[in-house]
């Protein structure tokens, strides 16, 4: 019943002042049933004596801050979350002190600042004095207190009520926008609300069943978050579909980003990202190969990462976010890696299948210097780059769609390459080595 009580007032109507609310009390909820308290870093576990508990307080859940209070009984081998009437500010990397008489001291701890600016600090220290926690009476002590239970989230532009401001989103002033665009004409859309920090470095992929650019860029001095930017075409809007998460401690690095899932179950982003993730039409997810063994996917209706599976051993080597190079066509996404091989994605077995190649091998794609494309008028994939350096010069090749996979035999004649399909006729349009351009 006490579970239930205190639910029904986290969902008090004063509570809910942002579409995230429910999932977060939600979430509330969960933890109030589960075994063991949620994963959190930077939270100090001490052993009191004279209850003869283990206490934890606060902690980083990496996109908040909470100031639960946790005991562990060692004898009962059971957690407790405590529900006391008042505790500290949200916080992590405090101390906590043991007195000997039941009672503990804490002090210290970081909060978030919310920082826009380039390579910006993201933390802050509290100084907010010392807290004294009586374990017997489940009891804080200190100026400044809060409600138990409480979350600090990253705000303004790295959380996604600040996009929700201003004025109803409405299509129909947008959809007459653009049909009185100019042809062959840039045009500034100039949004509402824009993100932050600089998501460079990257791409952007087009998610053509919900009218969407995906983009999920940075890494490295740029955006260090996992968070994959939504720009809905019909409103012109940007939406972030959850609060920002920082790594600790590797943020502003460029390749010492955990491995794996964080918390949440979400890859951080690599160094950059590069060309490293794509939009499978067959699938309806984007895929990001980044990392070095597994190829991460995300799925745009839950706005969220939905799992991973393993890439083949020619997709996986370290600092693959370099050089992996993705683009959509119409059989699934095809990458082109840094040894000249060329995989497609097969959507119904959700697996990467190397394309068989014939003919002169394929040159590797280089880092900050080579592209694909995929030229649907004339059924085939393009392939440019340089060496690595300002150097004006490219070289490549094109491929030919139809029922073949791979690469066919070059054509001698001008110095052409056909990739994919037979030898490129004339009018065929490969790129064209002689003359560094295309044909």
């Amino acid at each position: 019943m006490r579970s239930l009580a205190l639910l029904a007032a986290a969902a008090a109507l004063d509570e809910i002042a942002s579409g995230a609310c429910a999932q977060i009390v939600l979430e509330k909820a969960a933890e109030m049933l589960d075994a063991e308290s949620a994963p959190r870093a930077f939270e100090p576990f001490v052993y009191e004596p004279k209850s003869g508990l283990f206490v934890l307080f606060g902690g980083d859940h990496l996109d908040y801050l909470t100031n639960d209070t946790w005991v562990f009984d060692p004898a009962r081998r059971k957690w407790q979350q405590r529900h006391p009437p008042a505790a500290p500010l949200p916080r992590a990397n405090h101390s906590l002190v043991v007195r000997g008489d039941g009672r503990l001291i804490l002090s210290g701890g970081y909060t978030y600042t919310s920082s826009t600016d380039y390579c910006g600090g993201q933390y802050r220290d509290l100084g907010d004095g010392e807290w004294i926690y009586d374990v017997e009476a489940d009891s804080w002590t200190g100026a400044g207190a809060v409600r138990s239970g409480s979350r600090v989230y990253r705000t303004g532009r790295l959380h996604p009520d600040f996009y929700r401001g201003g004025s109803k989103s409405n299509p129909t002033p947008v959809s007459e926008r653009l049909r009185r665009l100019p042809a062959n004409t840039w045009v500034r859309m100039k949004q509402p609300h824009l993100p932050a920090l600089n998501r460079d470095w990257g791409t952007a992929v087009i998610d053509p069943d919900r009218d969407m650019i995906l983009r999920w860029s940075g890494g490295h001095s740029a955006h260090g978050g996992t968070d994959v930017l939504h720009y809905h075409l019909d409103t012109n809007r940007w939406e972030p579909p959850f609060p920002v998460e920082f790594p600790l401690g590797q943020l502003h690095s460029n390749t010492s980003c955990p491995e794996g899932f964080n918390f949440n179950m979400r890859p951080w982003v690599t160094g950059h990202t590069y060309q490293s993730y794509g939009y499978d039409a067959d699938l309806k997810k984007m895929l990001f190969m980044g990392r070095a063994h597994h190829c991460y996917v995300y799925d745009p209706d839950v706005g969220d990462w939905d799992g991973r599976f393993e890439k083949p051993k020619g997709m996986a080597y370290s600092g693959c976010y370099y050089t992996l190079t993705v683009w959509a066509a119409p059989r699934g996404l095809v990458c082109w890696t840094q040894a000249g091989r060329v995989f497609r994605f097969e959507a119904g077995a959700c697996r990467w299948v190397e394309v068989t190649t014939t003919g002169d091998k394929l040159p590797g794609s280089v880092v900050d210097n080579s592209t694909a494309a995929y030229d649907s008028r004339r059924g085939r994939l393009l392939l440019a780059r340089k060496s690595y350096g300002d150097k004006y010069a490219c070289d490549g090749g094109a491929a030919r769609g139809g029922s073949q996979d791979g690469c066919g035999e070059p054509d001698r004649a001008g110095g052409r390459t056909a990739c994919g399909g037979p030898p490129v006729r004339s009018g065929g349009w490969p790129v064209d080595f002689a003359s560094h351009r295309w044909g």
